[in-house]
């Protein structure tokens, strides 16, 4: 276990270099908004980060609350969502829409709801391949409203945090989303990508590891 103040990066998973890592941990330490999108290939670690710093946040903010109540302060913990995968959207909603419900809308709303919250925590995305075009224009919408939705906070001084992992580089996300999505989402994410083997590969041994130490 590597552990800076907020951040705990399990022992083999250090490949992004220790200025990136201290960058987030300050910012998670200040309570300073960021976006990330995890690019690279199945196995590198990706998820594995996002819930490293899926936790570190909700352990910041725990720790906020505390010190702020003791001041006579009442705060609340930001709107977190569960770890969300498109593959697993799509498939939820498609299913809602073929069932006997009149209101088709609400598994849009539902899963919109879901995304539309302060730490935002998306694996995966173009995981949905399988299901075509219209799981992507489905994605799509919802990756604008997530848009808009951190958009207006900002502008409220609410603060939102997103991470993003995906297999597909900028032209791959144009390709299925669109140029808007790939724009907006460019606005709101750094792109930090994962160039080292995969974890699962058997012949990823201990001993290249340590080089990327």
């Amino acid at each position: 276990m590597v552990e800076y103040q907020w951040l705990k990066i399990p022992e083999g998973h250090v490949v992004l270099g220790d200025t990136l890592y201290r960058k987030i941990d300050t910012a998670i330490d200040t309570l300073t908004p960021f976006g990330y999108v995890f690019q690279g290939p199945c196995g590198t670690g990706k998820t594995t980060l996002q819930h490293v710093i899926r936790e570190s946040l909700k352990q910041r903010w725990a720790k906020e609350v505390q010190d702020r109540e003791m001041g006579g302060e009442i705060i609340g913990m930001p709107t977190a969502n569960e770890i969300l995968s498109p593959i697993d959207i799509w498939s939820d909603y498609r299913d809602f829409v073929s069932s006997y419900y009149s209101d088709k809308n609400e598994g849009y709303k539902r899963r919109s709801t879901q995304l539309n919250a302060q730490v935002m925590v998306l694996v995966d995305l173009g995981a949905e391949d399988k299901f075509g075009n219209a799981a992507h224009e489905y994605m799509a919408i919802l990756l604008e409203r997530y848009y808009s939705y951190v958009k207006d906070n900002s502008e409220k001084g609410i603060k939102s945090w997103c991470l993003i992992s995906t297999n597909y580089d900028a032209e791959g996300i144009e390709k299925k989303y669109g140029t808007r999505v790939l724009d907006r989402l460019s606005e709101l994410c750094k792109v930090v990508p994962f160039t080292h083997g995969s974890f699962r590969d058997e012949k990823y041994g201990e001993h290249i590891i340590e080089k990327l130490i």
